[in-house]
């Protein structure tokens, strides 16, 4: 027998049991993706950025499963993040402000490929 490990924990699994671990492994697909879509769903409804401690209080997921599903969100473009660590805030992506220097640079750094590539097809 050999040891598997899933979002339930560590099971013993026999050569026998290959059909269970699809089986729970599609059950923590699904739960990972309901748990996402809970966190997705709570910072959707506020218009306001919120700690993930207030996200978990309104979603009754624990902190540490807010934080996971937040952190995949946010890898996926889907939330936005303020801050780092124990002091970030999360929210809609709506409530991104524009930052002016940033645009400024964008545009600055287009410029300036654009002139580089003009001159080397002009050659």
């Amino acid at each position: 027998m050999a040891l598997a490990q899933d979002c339930y924990g560590t099971f013993n699994i026999g050569s026998h049991d290959s059909n269970r671990c699809a089986v729970r492994g599609q059950l923590c697909e699904k739960r990972r993706i309901s748990l996402r879509a809970r966190a997705l769903a709570a910072v959707n409804r506020s218009n306001v950025w919120q700690s993930a401690q207030q996200i978990a209080s309104d979603t009754g997921l624990t902190y540490r499963q807010t934080i996971d599903a937040l952190n995949a969100l946010h890898n996926d473009a889907r939330v936005a993040r303020r801050g780092r660590k124990f002091t970030a805030t999360w929210g809609s992506i709506v409530l991104i402000e524009s930052d002016p220097a940033v645009a400024a640079a964008h545009d600055l750094a287009r410029f300036f490929l654009g002139i580089k590539h003009h001159e080397t097809h002009s050659n």
